[in-house]
Formats: structure tokens, C-alpha cells, sequence
């Protein structure tokens, strides 16, 4: 689900699993391992939340049922079901 498209940017080679939702200003980006590599892209696994203005960068999955705060720069894989927030992303913690 895609609630508010403004703004979003899904690279061409990207996955995006069944009941994901895509909040504005989304970022799921490509990059190049060197000149000569294809590219790596980001895995969304089913029921995965990006949150506004997030950016998945890289050969990296989010993991089914995970949440990527706004704003977040992902750069590693997030595992399943994990809440991560942050530049770069890190699990978030209760206080």
C-alpha cells in the first residue's frame, strides 16, 4: 500500500513483498557494488512499514512484519518483526 505516493523512488531491480506499506518521500535505492558489478537492491519482505522519508539503501532485506522509523537511512539487513529508527538504523529501545 502506497498512502501517500508523493515523492517516492523504487529502484528498478527492488522487491517488494505482499501488504507493505510505503509512506511519502520513500527512498528504496540501488547501488553498485564497483563500475562493473549489477546492481544491489533492497528487499521489502511481506507486511514490512517504511516510514516517511526513509531511505533502504543497498543489498539489504527488511524483514517481514519490521518497521523503519522516519526518516531512517537503513544500510543492513533489519530481521523480522524489528522496529529500527535512526541514521543509520538501529534497533530502537525502550527507554
Amino acid at each position: 500500500m502506497i498512502q501517500h505516493p508523493n515523492g517516492i523512488v523504487i529502484g528498478g531491480r527492488v522487491v517488494i513483498g505482499a501488504h507493505c506499506t510505503l509512506l511519502q518521500q520513500v527512498t528504496l535505492g540501488e547501488k553498485y557494488a564497483d563500475g562493473s558489478a549489477p546492481h544491489l537492491s533492497p528487499t521489502i519482505l511481506a507486511g514490512a512499514t517504511i516510514g516517511a522519508g526513509a531511505k533502504v539503501v543497498g543489498h539489504v532485506t527488511v524483514g517481514a512484519g519490521s518497521t523503519v522509523g522516519a526518516n531512517s537511512v537503513v544500510t543492513r539487513d533489519v530481521p523480522d518483526g524489528f522496529t529500527v529508527v535512526g541514521v543509520p538504523a538501529a534497533p530502537a529501545r525502550r527507554a
